[in-house]
């Protein structure tokens, strides 16, 4: 539930005035991967940064499959006139920014 809320599929705050866009990786019938494009227009006007940014970025072990889904996002960024990346952001700085590489087979702590 808090994953929906925090790619905006949930009411959620951060999205009164942002957007989110998410993508799918599909290989053979199966999902391999997924991103989130996301435009913080509290970001571009705070910062006077017209950057966008990508998030809640998975996928196999693949560079093929990595590349595509940054591409998607910065085709999608793109379409709203963005044309500058930065992340891993879930979805903000004020959130929980990176993203886990390995680890993958132990619980998380805190």
């Amino acid at each position: 539930m808090d994953q929906e809320e925090m790619v905006g599929y949930r009411k959620h705050p951060f999205y009164e005035r942002n957007r989110a866009q998410t993508f799918l990786a599909w290989r053979d019938g199966e999902v391999c991967g997924r991103v989130a494009a996301i435009l913080n227009h509290d970001h571009i006007e705070y910062h006077a940064d017209r950057r966008g940014f990508f998030g809640f970025l998975e996928c196999v072990e693949d560079q093929e499959t990595a590349n595509a889904l940054l591409d998607t996002v910065k085709a999608w960024l793109a379409q709203q006139d963005i044309h500058a990346l930065r992340g891993p952001m879930n979805p903000g700085f004020n959130y929980v920014p990176g993203m886990l590489i390995e680890g993958f087979d132990s619980p998380p702590r805190s």
